[in-house]
């Protein structure tokens, strides 16, 4: 079973922490020198670790897909209710996705932000003139409303290739 079928929300992100914790692990080994966030970095902050090097202490937000090999970012939590999402809510510097095959690359999360808010900016007109569209894509992207599982609700969805970003790190990993 794939985690984000697990339904309930405590054992979904108990599976996700043990993932996050194999992907920090296997850092680890490759000689990268990793912090843990505090509980409200990493609840609130959505900072996964703190990579420290000689120009300091860097924040992670780490994804291990098990479906895709994209970046996956949450833009719009709550459709409706006009939350934003927890990935435009992070305030992690770097993003690191690892793919269904074990290939890790690490990007700035500004990059992401700005084109996934470049890209809601075009949902929100659309849905301003009314067109019912759902879904979205262009080359290395894909945007669209989803039903969030755990709550019911619809939300808005970025899918990247992470090509489509400078990579400041790449590592592989055996998960």
């Amino acid at each position: 079973m794939i985690t984000a079928d697990i339904t309930d929300y405590d054992q979904r992100v108990q599976t996700g922490r043990t993932r996050e914790a194999a992907i920090i692990e296997t850092l680890k080994r490759a000689g990268v020198r990793l912090e843990p966030p505090t509980r409200k970095e990493d609840t609130q902050q959505g900072i996964d670790a703190w990579i420290v090097d000689e120009s300091g202490r860097h924040s992670l937000q780490i994804k291990g897909r098990e479906t895709g090999d994209d970046i996956i970012f949450e833009v719009i939590k709550d459709i409706v209710k006009n939350i934003m999402g927890r990935d435009l809510q992070s305030v992690a510097e770097y993003y690191l996705v690892v793919d269904r095959d074990g290939l890790g690359r690490m990007v700035r999360t500004a990059d992401i932000k700005a084109r996934a808010k470049a890209l809601h900016d075009m949902a929100r007109q659309e849905w301003a003139n009314r067109t019912g569209r759902r879904a979205w894509e262009g080359p290395g992207w894909e945007l669209k409303v989803t039903v969030d599982r755990a709550h019911g609700n619809a939300k808005l969805m970025a899918y990247f290739s992470p090509t489509l970003f400078k990579a400041f790190g790449s590592w592989r990993f055996s998960l």
